[in-house]
């Protein structure tokens, strides 16, 4: 999709077998309740952000996953990642890649990631100060098993506030910032 618009997702679940590409200025909510999106590709996302600009993903819950994120974000900016769940994400719940002002606030990261892939639920990852303006809120993070938050490379005016980390077997720590 591409365009200003969106996707309203009502209430059910819908299977991801190949990554969906999100275009400029196009935004995914959920209905009142969690609609479910299930990854079920083993070498796929289920929404890619690249080149985007401005939109917003809430209500949504998301489960699944093999070798990829959930959510992966490169170059992008003016992303909010709202009041969503990321369950039993084996790949990580979102990877993020030349990341400027992207908002992750009000969710919950239930078992993402593993140790055998060394990913986290959040991952981060740049060449020089290319994740700019991130805020990560008011999440919680319960029984991940490699870390919930991890950036390497660049990251500059980041917020990391405010959040709840439960539960957890982290073999690297609730988050770790290189």
């Amino acid at each position: 999709s591409s365009g200003f618009g969106g996707l309203l997702c009502l209430l059910g679940s819908f299977t991801i077998r190949s990554t969906i590409t999100v275009g400029f200025g196009v935004s995914i909510s959920g209905s009142g309740s969690y609609a479910t999106f299930v990854n079920q590709g083993a070498d796929c996302s289920c929404f890619a952000f690249t080149n985007y600009n401005s939109g917003y993903i809430e209500n949504i819950r998301f489960a699944g996953g093999r070798n990829y994120p959930i959510i992966t974000i490169e170059s992008t900016s003016l992303l909010s990642i709202r009041t969503c769940r990321f369950e039993n994400c084996a790949g990580g719940a979102i990877y993020m890649d030349k990341g400027w002002s992207i908002s992750i606030r009000d969710c919950w990261f239930i078992n993402c990631g593993t140790v055998a892939n060394s990913t986290a639920a959040i991952r981060g990852v740049a060449t020089s100060l290319e994740n700019t303006g991130i805020l990560i809120d008011h999440n919680v993070f319960e029984y991940n098993d490699y870390q919930d938050i991890y950036f390497t490379g660049g990251l500059l005016d980041c917020n990391i506030t405010n959040n709840a980390f439960e539960f957890d077997n982290n073999a690297g720590g609730d988050y770790n910032i290189k």
